[in-house]
């Protein structure tokens, strides 16, 4: 079994144009899978306020009697 051994590039060479595209893709690659991947996170879940319950101002009565001594117009 023979050892693989990668070289390594020189550090002129990556910063060569062509070099810097490649990496940019790759990058911009995952970038775009990572977006992907949060956007469908995101999808399932609803940032909404809690709801709270809001006090009436109507207030409900079982018979008519307050409803007797009423005047008309405004006061």
């Amino acid at each position: 079994m023979v050892a693989e051994h990668k070289t390594k590039l020189s550090k002129n060479l990556l910063h060569m144009k062509f070099m810097q595209r490649g990496l940019y893709s790759e990058t911009k690659k995952k970038l775009e899978k990572e977006e992907k991947k949060i956007i469908s996170e995101e999808h399932w879940y609803l940032d909404l306020p809690k709801l709270k319950e809001k006090e009436s101002a109507i207030i409900e009565e079982q018979s008519f009697l307050l409803c007797e001594d009423l005047l008309y117009g405004r006061m």
